[in-house]
């Protein structure tokens, strides 16, 4: 997979499925200036789920984003989270998420998929909240695997420090990114 070679090599297993930019989305967003939202996603991305449909908890998942695709729509704020002060891009190209537990709910319609995420060379353990829409039984693999995911992370804990004082009081930006998956997962080593 070229694109995988340019994000940090993902190899695909067999029986893997695959995801990513354009069909799926990954988003996120954050409090600005105390009463708004800053919004954004990465425009390039990359997942491989390796999905045991009868048993749920032998599954894994792993994510690898380009760190310079993360965009907000605003020029110089995306120059800004690309700048040393944040992201780091040049030195930290890549952000990545590798699972170490999914845990599934009765039905096996939810997950808690717990592994580390890397972010400038700082990794963390998070635990993302996963949904799957559609058939319950687990003899119905689907042709497409559509999973939709949520998880907040601080990020302060990654090293994402930089900030300023307002006048008002508070500051320009706040610490939660809250992170939103929309997948659309197919079979085989390629995701476009």
């Amino acid at each position: 997979m070229e694109s995988s070679k340019r994000m940090g090599g993902l190899a695909v297993k067999p029986g893997a499925w695959t995801a990513g930019s354009p069909q799926s989305t990954l988003e996120f967003s954050l409090r600005h200036l105390v009463l708004s939202q800053i919004r954004g996603r990465a425009a390039r991305w990359e997942a491989i789920i390796v999905a045991d449909f009868d048993e749920p908890e032998r599954s894994s998942v792993e994510v690898v984003v380009d760190a310079a695709s993360i965009e907000t729509g605003d020029e110089e704020r995306d120059r800004h989270i690309r700048s040393g002060e944040f992201l780091d891009v040049r030195a930290y190209p890549t952000i990545r998420f590798v699972s170490r537990t999914v845990r599934p709910d009765a039905q096996h319609q939810r997950f808690a998929v717990t592994g580390d995420l890397t972010i400038r060379a700082v990794t963390r353990e998070i635990t993302i909240d996963i949904h799957r829409p559609g058939p319950s039984s687990s003899s119905d693999a689907p042709k497409v695997l559509e999973l939709a995911g949520r998880v907040t992370i601080d990020r302060q804990l990654f090293g994402l420090r930089w900030n300023q004082d307002l006048d008002t009081g508070g500051v320009v930006v706040g610490d939660k990114i809250e992170i939103d998956l929309r997948i659309e997962a197919r079979p085989g080593a390629s995701v476009s």
